[in-house]
């Protein structure tokens, strides 16, 4: 479960509370097929085949480079859960530099297997990064 935070600005803007909770594996058909279609990013498609390849875009260390088009969707699902209810290529006017979250984006659940992991792998868990950060925009 993640939880986030829009700018003053964006929740105002959206009418959306302070907090957002987000279950990514709680993706609809209709969302997903949303996901598959994609939205326009200024002439650019954003668009991921699958909800397996959206959380893969969310994941990444602090040396990654977000995936901005992979946050839009993030708050898109977190605002649908609340009922408010835009376009995607709305939501893609956040702050993105104002969004905090709480949480793991991409915890595996602990009753569906890593697809990462190898069978009969006994490596221990890894802590997850701070669970109260700002999401990081820009590299080291």
């Amino acid at each position: 479960m993640i939880h986030l935070r829009l700018s003053d600005a964006d929740r105002e803007r959206l009418g959306c509370p302070e907090w957002l909770d987000l279950d990514v594996y709680s993706v609809t058909a209709r969302e997903a097929a949303i996901m598959q279609r994609g939205f326009d990013l200024d002439g650019e498609r954003a668009a991921f085949a699958h909800p397996g390849v959206w959380r893969n875009a969310l994941g990444g260390g602090d040396d990654r480079v977000p995936n901005f088009a992979a946050i839009t969707m993030l708050v898109w699902l977190a605002l649908r859960r609340v009922d408010v209810v835009v376009p995607l290529a709305e939501v893609a006017d956040i702050v993105v530099e104002q969004l905090a979250y709480k949480g793991d984006p991409v915890d595996v659940p602990e009753d569906e297997p890593d697809p990462q992991a190898s069978p009969g792998k006994d490596d221990e868990p890894q802590p997850s990064p701070s669970s109260d950060a700002q999401l990081r925009t820009s590299p080291a």
